[in-house]
Order: structure tokens, then sequence, then C-alpha cells
């Protein structure tokens, strides 16, 4: 559905269009910081970076219609991620 990265800083991933059911999210990630990752309006989630690469896989059930998502990710410090997003 989406993929981003490896990059760095914030950014405005993009929109999709999801289907009913789960959405798996995978977020990977090296630096001193974190990551805030959104999947508007619906998931938001914070996730912990550090020197040792940090991978990331969070299962998110969807309600039951399709959506129209906005992916987000806020970066602090000095943070290198990849962003996947599969259903």
């Amino acid at each position: 559905m989406s993929k981003i990265g490896p990059t760095t800083g914030s950014q405005i991933v993009g929109r999709i269009q999801s289907k009913q059911g789960a959405l798996w999210l995978t977020v990977i990630c090296r630096g001193h910081g974190s990551l805030v990752v959104a999947l508007e309006p619906i998931y938001r989630t914070t996730v912990p970076c550090s020197d040792v690469v940090e991978s990331n896989l969070h299962q998110i059930q969807l309600l039951d219609k399709p959506s129209q998502l906005k992916i987000t990710v806020t970066a602090t410090g000095d943070v290198e991620w990849s962003l996947r997003v599969q259903q």
C-alpha cells in the first residue's frame, strides 16, 4: 500500500485507501530520538529509537468500512527511519 525510506526528518508520507479488516504497519528506525507515526484519523503511536536498529510491527484493526487514511511521521533527534503499510 505504501512504503518510504530509509529517510530522516518529519514527513507527510501520503494518503491510502484502506479496506475493511486488519492493516499492518512496520516501522524501522535508528538514532537518538523517537518517531510519532499517525494513520489519521484512526491510529497514532510513538516509537522509541536507539543506536541499534529497531523494528516494530503493529496490527491495526480497522472499523467495519473502508477508510481514507493520511500517514504522517514526526521524527525527533537524528533518527533515520523507514515505514511500510500493508493490508
